[in-house]
């Protein structure tokens, strides 16, 4: 009771635009954003912030965006600023069910933080209609990093991965197998800069690795609201991959 009481507050403070829901529970159908504590098979209660989208029905499946924010003061629902402010208007046209966990650890590529993200999966597929085969993983700056981690580890969960104002590292690059990528990196990023980016996807690309790159002009690495429009691109990437494999 007093978790759910937690819970409640929380939302209350974030704004009229949130409903505070427990995990775990029937799905809320209507269009919305929502946060919950997704309660841990080990470990402490998640948190999470939910889009429901549009014409959301259990009769009809839908794609799955998991969203990694970026590194801050992860404060309660801290996913959920990224999802408002990027994903949601970034890939809004896909009509998905869009889940913004809080990093459990200080990174995402991590062993804790790689459960986490993989219970989540399980448990939002579980509750909701979920198309196992548009399982979308995206990441901005910190999350990017992680998305580019957990791509090369799961390649067989994901059908597109997409790191925005990322780094990684060769290590992770050279496990990277049968997974498309959409990266999206500004040329002006100062804190994670393209170059090493540019080399690995151009590695990728020989290998044969499904890679597009869009390069964005001039943008400082904290602008997220830039990228809300090259996210829109990539989700039309999806759109026509998923058209020609239908």
């Amino acid at each position: 009771m007093r978790n759910d009481f937690l819970v409640l507050l929380t939302g209350l403070l974030l704004g009229s635009l949130t409903v505070a829901v427990p995990a775990k529970v029937p799905v809320k159908e209507k269009p919305g954003i929502y946060t919950l504590l997704l309660e841990r098979v080990e470990g402490p209660s998640l948190p999470v912030t939910l889009s429901v989208p549009e014409g959301y029905s259990p009769d009809r499946p839908a794609p799955l965006v998991v969203a990694l924010h970026y590194r801050g003061p992860v404060t309660p629902f801290f996913g959920g600023g990224m999802l408002r402010e990027l994903v949601e208007p970034g890939l809004r046209s896909l009509n998905a069910v869009m889940v913004a966990p809080d990093c459990p650890t200080d990174r995402w590529n991590d062993p804790v933080s790689e459960a986490a993200v993989l219970e989540l999966i399980t448990d939002v597929r579980a509750a909701y209609a979920v198309d196992s085969e548009k399982i979308i993983l995206t990441g901005y700056s910190l999350g990017g990093i992680g998305t580019w981690y957990l791509a090369a580890r799961h390649p067989g969960l994901f059908c597109a991965a997409i790191p925005m104002a990322s780094g990684t590292n060769a290590a992770t690059v050279q496990q990277i197998r049968d997974i498309p990528l959409y990266v999206i990196h500004s040329t002006a990023d100062k804190l994670l800069t393209i170059h090493k980016i540019r080399g690995f996807v151009e590695e990728l690309r020989r290998r044969g690795v499904s890679v597009e790159f869009r390069e964005v002009p001039g943008v400082d690495h904290f602008d997220v609201t830039a990228f809300v429009e090259p996210l829109r691109d990539a989700g039309g990437w999806l759109r026509r991959r998923w058209e020609r494999e239908e």
